[in-house]
């Protein structure tokens, strides 16, 4: 008993002491981000520029990006670098940090590689509500934003670490595997409400900026900034990605080559080696892995300083100097001609219409390093242009076989592509456009119409819902054909459409159950092999079956 109570007297001690730890006041807050960046736009108006991307989820504060390139002002056809700074709010080492790049690179002539070459994106902070949490001394642990996960309109937030109510954690609310991070049903460990993802996919107006930004630029490098609050990750480099080391990326090799050139530059805190790097293992709705799913980013998370993620100045400052130092790799690495990074091959071109040389926003794809789960790695819808970076030499000495696709062209394939180590390879691809050809056709059963959903197409479908007639503008070629109505057997086959016009009818027959099963009885049906279980709690409707 007498080491129960000395037990709880030392806790009793503790929680004041945690309640009302101060953040050091070397760390910009909110307010100066904001006035510094519009100094810097001021000062500097030919090359840095201030853009409201979105605003913050509750308090509806502006999240700001800042733009260094020559020309500013213009949508030029060069390669765009993301940095952002901050995801979760205590983890302010990565302002710091993305403040200070700026700085340095508006203090450089309009001429220099870095801004006459590359379009660079500086994010300070994705999560300004959170980041004034902490700022202010409210909760320097604070991880999230702040949405009002009770809807009791008050924020529901406790300083010791892992007890906050309130909020979503930014970096589990993107689209990519968002089912596999965790969620307010499925709690873990004393941090129970950090780690919540959000009621939806991209839920958070935090992510949704974000993404509208990089649709717009399709960045080809990005840099968040992370610190680690328990140490175990602190001054590592993570790319994407080998799942449970079982499941790597088709980019394994690539994106682990810019990151241990990342890594390689950053000298640990201790001075005894460099950052550490490694593949990505977990699947969490992560913002690095979606933007190598989405746009073939290579996404780079960097867990920077140690356990002591808030340190004083003259430590802040030393850590920010350090990792400033693997942006710059980063940027040599995205330019034209590098000697600083004598592996800095990149694949770039134009796509065009055959016929009149006009830019087509086609997709470019890499045979070897391409994925069914990868959203289209599309060009320039304006311009044409694509930049791939890739491995110099070829894929087993055999060179890269590339394939631009677009609806209503044809394929242009080109083989036995090589790269050059330190310089772009430039790889233009025309191509030629297919014929018009129309479908008028009915579904019906007998002589009835009946309605029904038409897909036609497997790599670009057309997805149509008819009432019996329909007609259906594509182009010449053979193609599947899918028909489904309710109460009817589906009808699943091809369909071959000549230039012009073109005419037929499908008859459905009634379809006959065989079998149902919508796990209410949970598997008694069902011969089990392996950890298969029945829940309703996070299945779209009703019940269904998981192994994980």
């Amino acid at each position: 008993m007498k080491h129960i109570i000395m037990l709880l007297i030392a806790v009793a001690l503790l929680l004041p002491v945690v309640a009302e730890a101060q953040l050091p006041t070397c760390y910009y807050t909110y307010e100066q981000i904001s006035a510094l960046l519009a100094t810097y736009q001021q000062n500097h108006p030919d090359i840095a520029k201030v853009y409201t991307i979105g605003y913050s989820e509750l308090d509806n504060l502006p999240i700001y990006a800042m733009k260094i390139s020559d020309n500013v002002n213009l949508d030029e056809d060069e390669p765009a670098l993301l940095f952002v700074g901050q995801v979760h709010a205590e983890e302010v080492l990565g302002v710091q940090i993305t403040m200070s790049n700026i700085e340095e690179l508006i203090a450089l002539p309009s001429t220099s590689p870095w801004i006459s070459q590359l379009e660079l994106w500086f994010v300070p902070t994705l999560n300004p509500e959170g980041h004034n949490v902490v700022t202010s001394n409210m909760d320097i642990s604070y991880r999230k934003n702040k949405r009002d996960n009770n809807f009791n309109n008050i924020f529901d937030y406790n300083p010791i670490t892992g007890y906050d109510i309130d909020g979503v954690d930014i970096n589990r609310n993107f689209t990519f595997n968002w089912a596999h991070g965790d969620s307010l049903l499925q709690p873990g460990g004393l941090e129970v409400w950090d780690y919540y993802r959000g009621p939806a996919p991209m839920s958070e107006s935090e992510t949704r900026a974000l993404k509208q930004l990089c649709d717009q630029k399709k960045f080809i490098y990005s840099i968040c900034w992370h610190s680690s609050r328990t140490g175990n990750f602190a001054e590592k480099v993570y790319y994407p990605f080998n799942w449970k080391e079982i499941r790597p990326s088709p980019d394994l090799s690539l994106a682990a080559s810019i990151g241990n050139g990342v890594g390689s530059q950053i000298i640990k805190e201790s001075g005894t080696g460099s950052y550490e790097v490694y593949p990505n293992l977990s699947r969490k709705g992560a913002f690095h892995d979606w933007m190598y799913q989405q746009y073939g980013t290579i996404a780079l998370l960097v867990e920077c300083g140690t356990r002591f993620i808030q340190p004083d100045s003259l430590l802040m400052q030393n850590t920010v100097q350090r990792c400033s130092n693997g942006v710059k790799w980063l940027l040599n690495r995205a330019l034209t001609f590098s000697t600083a990074v004598p592996t800095s091959s990149m694949l770039v071109g134009k796509v065009v219409d055959a016929e009149t040389n006009n830019p087509l926003e086609a997709e470019v794809i890499v045979l070897q390093h391409n994925a069914p789960w990868f959203e289209p790695r599309r060009t320039n819808p304006i311009t044409g242009r694509y930049f791939r970076p890739l491995l110099s030499g070829g894929s087993g000495g055999t060179g890269y076989s590339v394939t631009a696709r677009k609806k209503g062209y044809y394929d242009t394939v080109a083989t036995g592509v090589t790269l050059q180590n330190s310089y772009w390879t430039t790889l233009n691809l025309t191509m030629q456009p297919i014929p018009a050809a129309s479908l008028n056709a009915i579904v019906r059963t007998g002589s009835q119409p009946i309605s029904a959903r038409v897909i036609i197409g497997d790599v670009y479908p057309d997805t149509l819902q008819v009432v019996g007639n329909f007609v259906h503008n594509g182009y010449a070629g053979t193609y599947p054909i899918q028909i489904y109505a309710e109460g009817y057997f589906p009808y699943l086959g091809t369909i071959t459409l000549e230039e012009g016009h073109n005419y037929t009818e499908y008859n459905l027959s009634s379809a006959t159950t065989v079998f149902s099963e919508n796990w209410e009885n949970g598997l008694t049906n069902w011969q089990i092999e392996g950890p298969w279980v029945v829940q309703n709690e996070l299945s779209a409707s009703g019940f269904a079956i998981t192994d994980s």
